[in-house]
Formats: structure tokens, C-alpha cells, sequence
């Protein structure tokens, strides 16, 4: 047996005694409070019992992002500075790939068309150099956004990197016997579709989908977009009315949209309004994987089985049973 307790023992045993001198009227409820005390010190020992039956989590991982590369990502309404949408994906991008530092990263990008562009590898550097060359599509080849346009490219890209399982019994043994990788994906956009066509189920994908996100840019105000003209640098993208005055356009976020995507993939929507946005997502992430709610399995190897939960449900019935008593004893004495 060993133990690894949750709060540093010094620190817990100044806890156990404070709790302590605040001693209870009556022999026997200064007992309770004892026990109750001894509980929490049991819980917070954190015994570890030997086990040749360990449950085991596997936590190779492999992070695919869907990255919305068309013009509408390169309005500047992301944050209160009214920086471009495109650089806080960016830059998030760059945050997920530093807290999964052993994972593999693809990307695929869409604009007129969806591409993977990173296949599934573990150079972080090819994958952030093609993430800083992130700056849309020319408006002269714009074509409108279409978020359909991702589905295929995501579905057969995930597909692919799945074990697969033949008829064949040699190759369904080395399978069984291979560790399955968790699978997340972060689909970045603004939601906005610009070419009239209604949005697709993303339902398929998120078969081989553990975990993830979908990360929204964009605010419901909108802004305008500076794109690169090949003879005048970066300029406001402009367009002709119905009544043939030049207007600035303006893109707006589309919730509905990124909302419906989570939903079919089933992972988490984050409205992302600064850089600090993405911890709340990564921590999230990494707390389920921490805890196996994707890959575990019971092996036939030396581990420990932990014992904490038992002395929390005892430490939860003693107090109910305790609350009980007083309240009894309480209107006794009325």
C-alpha cells in the first residue's frame, strides 16, 4: 500500500486539529466529530491498494484542425482592439498545439474548396508555419462561403486515421492489441454562410470524434474586412449595391450555424471574444482525458486501485446520519 494524498500532510493535519478544538457539546457528538474528521483525513491519504487488474488510459492523441480560410475571417472584430478573426484563431491554434506537446496535428483549411493541408504528424513547426500563412482567399477568386465544403475532407481525413477493422482475423488481433489514439477536433470559423446554401448534418463526422470544439469568431455587430489587393496592399473589401454605390462589406458571426456543428459532432461551442478564451477550452479538454472518459481499459498489470471514494461515501452517510441525530435530538428538547 502506498498513498498520495490530495492536500501536503502538514497542511491537512493543521486542518484535522483546528476542526477539532472546535469541540461539540456531549460525549457522543464530540465521537461523531472525531470520526467525521478521521474520515476526511482518510480521504485526503489517498490509499493506493497494489492490483495486477489496473484500469489503464490511453492518452495518445491526435488533434485535427478545420480551419474557415475564406475573406469573411479576416473582419476585425475579434477582441475590444478590433483585431482581425484570423490572428486570434491563430494564436489559439498555436495554444492547443503547446498543451497537447505529444500529440500528432493535422489541419485541413477551406475557402472556394477544402484541403488537408497538414496531414496527421508530429513537426508542430510544419504545421505553425502553415497556420502564420493563414490570410484568406484573393477576392478576385472568392466564391462565397460554403461551410459544406469542409464535410468531405473531414469525414474521410478522420476515417483514415480510425483503426480499421477487416474480415481478416490476423489483422483484427493487431488491432484489438494497438492503443486507440483519441481523436479531437477543433473547427474554427465565423459561422457565416455567403453562398445561399442551407447547412449540411455534420452528424457522420462526429462518429470519430472524442472531443473537441467548435471556436467562433466574430462579433453579432460585425466588421469590415482588409484584404490584400495585388496593386494596393491591404484595403477595406468594398462592393457594388443594388443601387451602385460602393459600400464597405461587413461580415457578422453566426451562432446558429456553429451552434448546429457542435451539436452534430457533439463537442462544446466557445464564443471566443479574447486570447484568454482558449484556456477555459484546453483545461476542459484535458480534465476529460485526465479522467479516461474516452479510452480506458482494464489490463493484466501492476497498478494501484484507488480507495478515496470509499471513505468519501462513508464520510457522506456519517454526516447525513449525524444531521439526522441532531435534528431528532433538536425537537426532543422543544
Amino acid at each position: 500500500m502506498t498513498f498520495e494524498p490530495f492536500i501536503p500532510l502538514p497542511i491537512m493535519a493543521i486542518i484535522c486539529i483546528l476542526l477539532l478544538v472546535m469541540k461539540r457539546k456531549g460525549v457522543w457528538n464530540f465521537i461523531r466529530q472525531i470520526v467525521i474528521v478521521l474520515l476526511i483525513f482518510g480521504m485526503n491519504m489517498r490509499f493506493l491498494l497494489p492490483t495486477n487488474n489496473a484500469t489503464v488510459i490511453d492518452k495518445e492523441i491526435d488533434v485535427l484542425f478545420v480551419v474557415d480560410n475564406t475573406i469573411s475571417m479576416l473582419a476585425e472584430d475579434y477582441t475590444s482592439e478590433d483585431l482581425r478573426r484570423i490572428d486570434g484563431a491563430k494564436e489559439d491554434i498555436k495554444s492547443i498545439v503547446d498543451a497537447f506537446p505529444d500529440a500528432r496535428f493535422a489541419m485541413i483549411t477551406f475557402n472556394n474548396r477544402a484541403d488537408l493541408v497538414v496531414p496527421y504528424t508530429h513537426e508542430t513547426d510544419l504545421l505553425l508555419r502553415t497556420v502564420d500563412g493563414l490570410e484568406g482567399v484573393l477576392p478576385i477568386n472568392a466564391d462565397g462561403t460554403s461551410l459544406n465544403m469542409s464535410i468531405d475532407t473531414t469525414f474521410n481525413t478522420l476515417e483514415r486515421n480510425c483503426d480499421f477493422i477487416s474480415d481478416d482475423e490476423d489483422e483484427q488481433i493487431a488491432n484489438k492489441n494497438k492503443p486507440k489514439r483519441i481523436q479531437l477536433v477543433f473547427f474554427i470559423s465565423d459561422g457565416e454562410i455567403t453562398n445561399h446554401e442551407g447547412l449540411d448534418s455534420f452528424e457522420d463526422i462526429g462518429y470519430f470524434v472524442d472531443s473537441g470544439a467548435v471556436l467562433g469568431y466574430g462579433t453579432e455587430k460585425g466588421g469590415q474586412m482588409t484584404v490584400l489587393d495585388i496593386y494596393s496592399g491591404y484595403v477595406p473589401l468594398q462592393y457594388y449595391d443594388e443601387n451602385l454605390n460602393k459600400v464597405t462589406a461587413i461580415s457578422s458571426i453566426d451562432e446558429d450555424n456553429l451552434e448546429e456543428i457542435a451539436e452534430d459532432i457533439n463537442v462544446e461551442y466557445y464564443h471566443m471574444e479574447s486570447s484568454k478564451d482558449i484556456n477555459k477550452v484546453i483545461k476542459n479538454i484535458q480534465s476529460q482525458i485526465d479522467e479516461g472518459e474516452f479510452t480506458t481499459h482494464d489490463e493484466k498489470i501492476m497498478g494501484y486501485k484507488e480507495t478515496y471514494q470509499w471513505f468519501a461515501l462513508a464520510l457522506v452517510l456519517f454526516i447525513s446520519t449525524d444531521f439526522l441525530i441532531t435534528r431528532i435530538k433538536m425537537r426532543s428538547e422543544r
